[in-house]
Formats: C-alpha cells, sequence, structure tokens
C-alpha cells in the first residue's frame, strides 16, 4: 500500500524527512532507482544472514567454539584432504555448487547469495 503524502507546508517548503519524501523527490526530478529490486533484496537476504548470526552469538556466545546442538560434537566428520581440496576448487560433483564456486572467481569470495 503506498504511503499516504504529507501536505505541503503553508509556505510551499519541503516535506521534510517523512516516509518516501528522498524517493518522491528523486522522481519528481526525473531520477530512476539507483538501486535495482534484484540487487536491493540481495542485500536484503545478506542483512538478515548478518543480523541472525550476531543475535546467535549474542545468546550463545560459545557458538565460535561449540556446536549449537550438541547433537553434531561427536559427527563423524571426514578428514580427506583430496576431497576438501576437490571442495575448495568446486569440483563436488554438485552442478549449483561447482557455478557458484566458478563464479567467485569472478565477483569475490563465495557466500550465501551465490550458492
Amino acid at each position: 500500500m503506498p504511503c499516504a503524502r504529507a501536505p505541503a507546508s503553508p509556505a510551499g517548503g519541503s516535506r521534510g524527512r517523512g516516509a518516501g519524501a528522498g524517493r518522491d523527490a528523486g522522481r519528481a526530478a526525473g531520477v530512476k532507482d539507483a538501486v535495482p529490486a534484484a540487487a536491493a533484496e540481495a542485500f536484503l537476504r545478506q542483512l538478515v544472514w548478518r543480523e541472525f548470526s550476531h543475535h546467535l552469538l549474542a545468546h550463545f556466545p560459545d557458538t565460535p567454539l561449540h556446536n549449537l546442538d550438541a547433537r553434531f560434537d561427536a559427527f563423524p566428520w571426514r578428514r580427506d584432504a583430496r576431497a576438501l581440496r576437490a571442495w575448495k576448487q568446486g569440483r563436488t560433483g554438485f552442478r549449483s555448487w561447482t557455478r557458484a564456486c566458478a563464479s567467485s572467481g569472478r565477483r569475490g569470495p563465495c557466500t550465501t547469495a551465490c550458492a
């Protein structure tokens, strides 16, 4: 639902810094949206993950050192240097991971946004 427009000031001045003031001013000047919707959504996803991790660290400060779920303490991790090297190079046999790792060379480190 669009935001309600505030009435103009009696002196005909600016609407101030209310909701949408900058956006409407940009449209009035003929400026298109500076950030595409897809980029804004990607940024929002990253922001949500950051806030989630901050929440975990604030409430569970041992998270970097210990598993959040104790059932994973005895998880049987594979210790295979060759498989680890293949994973780091994006040669896992999983196409989505391979594509993400291949594109990370062009776009920087692979994050949740590219996987």
